[in-house]
């Protein structure tokens, strides 16, 4: 047992440690629970425009998120409640948790981009620079959390079936490039912004819930990320699980409403269109504008990218 495992070990029973456990738990549970609430509420919505709908990269992403999230709470429960681990089980469960993690979050960054790309009408030079961004966060994501996973393993123990482990100092920098690319994104979303409305004057519904969904969700995921970063940079080992679990739960929330959000809103104008077409035989250009930004963006080779 190496020295810092057998520290940990050590204290695990301390009076402290226990507090801290308990907080931990509790606040996973805050997020396990406003997940399935969200879940719950949303349902029929979700029925309505993703599985009664045709599928795309978009829905994709949300039914990933949407599912894989739980599982993975699941199983973090199951991790800290179970009576008996097997070092076999730490092990995996480490590298499992950590690429779900990372693919899942590069999963919304990639939605993100797409949203970004939507609003400068599929422009090939922003796509390129969101390509390059893109690679830059998977590789840097993955490679952080590699390096992190390899030394947590090799430290790994299951004394009692415990699954114990010290995390390496460098360890919150996993969460830098999630605050770099998503800074990003929101600068570019609000130089856009500005732009509109300086030469319209108005947003319109379509470009209105771009921005205002896209804000809220850089808010959510900066703090979320920054709280994990802080925990994991300066809070003591045992609370290194306060912030991811919780973190994870709020962002595939905030992730789920924008795609939601967005597919409601195209579905309601086109039944309303629907009804004025067969009235007047026509559809508003502006509608059939924001129609097709949202659904099948035209792109500069003449594809389409599904938003």
């Amino acid at each position: 047992m190496t020295s810092m495992v057998k520290t940990l070990f050590e204290t695990s029973s301390s009076p402290v440690k226990r507090y801290h456990e308990l907080l931990v738990n509790n606040v996973m549970c805050a997020g396990f629970a406003m997940l399935i609430y969200d879940h719950a509420i949303t349902l029929g919505h979700e029925i309505d425009v993703i599985w009664s709908a045709p599928k795309n990269l978009t829905s994709t992403i949300f039914l990933l998120n949407r599912y894989i999230v739980p599982a993975i709470i699941l199983v973090q429960f199951y991790e800290k409640f179970a009576p008996v681990h097997t070092l076999e089980f730490c092990k995996v469960w480490v590298f499992l948790q950590g690429y779900l993690t990372c693919i899942l979050y590069v999963s919304l960054h990639v939605m993100m981009a797409m949203r970004v790309a939507a609003i400068h009408n599929n422009s090939s030079k922003i796509k390129r620079f969101l390509w390059v961004g893109g690679i830059f966060y998977a590789v840097s994501s993955i490679g952080l959390f590699t390096a992190g996973g390899l030394y947590i393993i090799a430290e790994q123990l299951s004394p009692l079936g415990i699954c114990l482990a010290m995390v390496p100092t460098f360890v919150w920098s996993i969460w830098v490039p999630t605050l770099v690319v998503e800074s990003v994104l929101f600068i570019i979303t609000v130089y856009s912004a500005a732009n509109r409305f300086s030469n319209c004057k108005n947003f319109g519904t379509f470009y209105h819930s771009l921005f205002r969904d896209g804000i809220v969700y850089f808010l959510v995921i900066i703090c979320s990320t920054m709280a994990a970063l802080i925990v994991w940079a300066e809070a003591p080992h045992t609370l290194n699980e306060l912030a991811r679990p919780f973190s994870l739960c709020v962002v595939t929330v905030v992730g789920s409403r924008l795609t939601l959000n967005l597919k409601l809103l195209v579905l309601e104008e086109s039944q309303a269109t629907s009804g004025t077409k067969a009235s007047t035989g026509t559809t508003s250009p502006d509608f059939e504008f924001r129609t097709n930004a949202s659904w099948n963006v035209a792109a500069p080779d003449g594809g389409e990218v599904h938003v």
